[in-house]
């Protein structure tokens, strides 16, 4: 046998010791596929589980719980469904905040509540300083309509805003 086939057989040799010492590390080795697609579906108890404010930023959740007319005049009591999703350090009175939205004298609330008919006029506002006051609050119109509203929760410490989505006030 000359000198390349005999090198030729040893490799060879050497390949099948290892492929059978090892299966399948070199005869069936393969590379992942990192574009590879799950089979089937997810399971319910695979998917991540987040925290309210993780799965993106907090939407007020509107509920109109009563209309009183009087006249032309109409009260409308609101409250925000999901107000217990909010982190309860946002209803702590702090010192040294900056001026509340709602023009009114520095009460050292955290949040401000805007209530915004759809044109862009606020209706009314209100500083939040627990909340029992996202459970219940209102504004009025004197011309007898039922306007479409959204609210606006203000953060004057963080400068975030939190705003639902356009809610109709007529009653169902």
């Amino acid at each position: 046998m000359n000198r390349t086939k005999l090198l030729m057989f040893s490799f060879m040799a050497l390949v099948l010791f290892f492929s059978s010492a090892l299966p399948g590390a070199l005869v069936n080795a393969q590379t992942p596929n990192i574009n590879a697609k799950p089979k089937g579906k997810i399971k319910a108890e695979n998917k991540a589980k987040l925290p309210p404010a993780a799965n993106g930023i907090l939407v007020p959740k509107l509920e109109l719980v009563s209309v009183n007319n009087a006249g032309t005049t109409k009260q409308f009591n609101l409250r925000i469904t999901n107000w217990a999703q909010f982190p309860p350090g946002m209803f702590k009175s702090e010192p040294n905040l900056p001026p509340n939205p709602c023009g009114q004298a520095k009460l050292g609330a955290r949040l401000a509540l805007k209530t915004v008919r759809q044109d862009g006029k606020t209706l009314a506002c209100h500083p939040v300083t627990s909340p029992e006051t996202l459970q219940s609050f209102g504004f009025r119109t004197y011309d007898g309509s039922n306007p479409e509203v959204y609210v606006i929760l203000i953060d004057v410490k963080t400068d975030t805003t939190y705003k639902s989505k356009v809610f109709s006030t007529v009653a169902k």
